[in-house]
């Protein structure tokens, strides 16, 4: 792992960067925002498989995060929180991309993984620079979009006993695979109908999770942030807004948006990517966000297969 640093408002953000691709100058670049608990090291085989994929693939330390400046305490207003990451996400963009000479012909593909997405959505809110190509939301889940977890969600639980022992095992109970029996024959049905035939608990025995073990034995984890990560899913209609923003930028055609998820992730996340599929074609707007789901991927498909991934990401 080579770690750098790239000045943002807050400082310096840290990033892994692959470098660029060998043999080229032009070429398609990924910036990665990770989601809780799991740190940007989580990307790190898409940052060593990228070169030989002619894709240049950065991931970024958020706030409070490894390497990074320690999330401002000063307010507890989660708007102004967003603002704040907001700005430095947009910061740190601008500074990367103008520093290492990224080629802009190609445009940059802005990824944003699981909570990250709340970010990410925060920060293109506020401003979308024209060297963004794309941006992919992977595997989103429901409060991002300002949507409340249903009550029988094993998330919802974790997030009422944030010890640390509960959080490393709900880590790794996200890294399974999850048979959602009804998922292919969903469609027509009312939210709440749809979410009762989802698997919110038990894992499938079919396959083995990403992290056998505890994913913290690979460095894999920071939980000092949770609980300033989970408080800003209180700010249900910022959420809620910035999520329409997005859409409404990519229907005036001046982003992308891509929504990938995957067939056999927590049901948070299944009902997650619903939850746009649906926005989008109640308001007539199918064709501004592309949706793709990748049959049997669960939350990490990442790690579990980065060249699927890499492929579905650009």
């Amino acid at each position: 792992m080579i770690l750098h640093k790239a000045s943002s408002p807050s400082g310096k953000l840290a990033f892994i960067d692959s470098g660029a691709p060998p043999n080229t100058e032009s070429y398609k670049t990924i910036i990665a925002v990770h989601g809780v608990m799991f740190t940007y090291e989580v990307f790190q085989k898409c940052v060593d498989l990228a070169p030989e994929k002619g894709i240049r693939f950065v991931t970024v330390s958020r706030r409070g995060y490894p390497g990074s400046p320690a999330l401002d305490s000063s307010s507890d207003d989660p708007a102004k929180k967003f603002e704040l990451l907001g700005s430095d996400l947009l910061h740190f963009l601008d500074s990367f991309v103008e520093e290492h000479n990224i080629p802009t012909e190609n445009g940059v593909v802005l990824l944003a993984w699981s909570f990250g997405a709340a970010h990410v959505m925060g920060a293109i809110s506020q401003r979308c620079p024209s060297y963004i190509k794309s941006i992919v939301l992977y595997d989103p889940p429901l409060p991002v979009f300002g949507a409340a977890l249903p009550e029988h969600s094993k998330t919802a639980s974790a997030m009422q006993d944030p010890s640390p022992d509960n959080l490393r095992a709900h880590a790794q109970w996200l890294s399974a695979y999850f048979a959602h029996p009804h998922f292919a024959c969903s469609a027509g049905a009312s939210a709440s109908e749809r979410h009762r035939k989802l698997e919110w608990i038990a894992p499938s025995p079919s396959r083995q999770p990403s992290f056998p073990s505890e994913p913290d034995s690979k460095g894999l984890l920071s939980l000092d942030n949770f609980l300033q990560d989970a408080s800003l899913l209180a700010a249900t209609d910022v959420l809620q807004k910035n999520f329409h923003s997005l859409v409404q930028k990519a229907a005036d055609g001046v982003v992308e948006v891509v929504c990938v998820g995957g067939t056999m992730s927590v049901a948070d996340c299944v009902a997650g990517m619903w939850l746009v599929q649906d926005w989008v074609e109640e308001r007539g707007l199918n064709s501004a966000v592309r949706i793709v789901w990748l049959t049997g991927a669960n939350h990490f498909v990442h790690w579990d297969d980065p060249s699927t991934a890499l492929e579905a990401f650009i």
